[in-house]
């Protein structure tokens, strides 16, 4: 029990600072208009450009002292900010909670934070920067690789890789029939997405893509009801990173369904 308790408590530590440095990571990506791609700048109030730094939004002081404000003008920033501070550290433990004190954790506590800010900076500027997607597939495939070699289990590489490829391929083939339906940021992001849950089982890649669907319509159908219909565009990446880690949280449930125990 000690144990337990002292891991909880370590990678709930680990969650705020990485929740930390993500929200700050989020709000340094602007949009680039002539390029239509995400750049990195500095993180400002909206309210008075003040330039946001670590420590202007370091928790818990900045929950408590500042009240989810800038300290310069005492507005209330975007929730974007405490939002990803929220959503790392939960996540982070519901991934303690799913795969337990193991080292397949490791690569799971990567995921987190890139798929919470791939999602943050999708609902801000409606890109995923390629430097998140392409950073975290690499990171991610070396954790994984090095996971499923020292623990021997190679032979779920070969789930892992075709899961990427399987879901990469399917996105690409849709962007490529629909341009305007899909940006190619949610096609790179696939990528990361397709490797861990063909890691977890080669059967998760349909599933994760089957739940970001549903999520994407419920979405959309609440933007476009919340816009009276004016806005007819909304960010995907959300609903991908929700679906992925849904499918992963509930993946025993999932696949004794799909196969059911003997």
């Amino acid at each position: 029990m000690g144990v337990e308790l002292a891991v909880t408590a370590l990678i709930l530590i680990l969650g705020i600072v990485a929740g930390w440095l993500s929200a700050q990571l989020v709000h340094t990506y602007a949009e680039e208009p002539e390029t239509e791609t995400a750049v990195r700048c500095d993180a400002r109030c909206p309210h008075c450009s003040h330039v946001l730094t670590l420590g202007d939004t370091a928790p818990p002081r900045w929950w408590i002292k500042n009240r989810l404000s800038c300290p310069h003008c005492a507005h209330s920033l975007p929730l974007t900010w405490f939002a990803t501070q929220l959503a790392v550290p939960a996540l982070c433990l519901a991934m303690l909670g799913t795969w337990g004190s193991t080292y397949v954790l490791i690569p799971f506590l990567w995921l987190v934070p890139v798929l919470v800010v791939a999602a943050m900076v999708d609902i801000r500027l409606m890109l995923i920067p390629r430097r998140v997607a392409w950073i975290g597939f690499g990171v991610g495939a070396a954790l994984i690789t090095a996971v499923s070699v020292g623990t021997g289990s190679p032979d779920l590489l070969r789930g892992a890789f075709l899961g990427a490829v399987g879901y990469f391929g399917l996105l690409f083939i849709v962007s490529m029939i629909s341009p305007g339906g899909m940006g190619f940021g949610d096609v790179r992001l696939s990528l990361l997405l397709g490797l861990y849950l063909g890691w977890t089982s080669i059967l998760l890649p349909a599933v994760g893509l089957i739940i970001a669907c549903v999520l994407g319509v419920i979405l959309g159908v609440g933007v476009r009801i919340a816009t009276k219909g004016a806005q007819r565009h909304f960010p995907f990446g959300p609903g991908l990173a929700l679906g992925t880690i849904l499918a992963i949280y509930f993946h025993t449930a999932i696949i004794n369904q799909l196969i059911p125990p003997v």
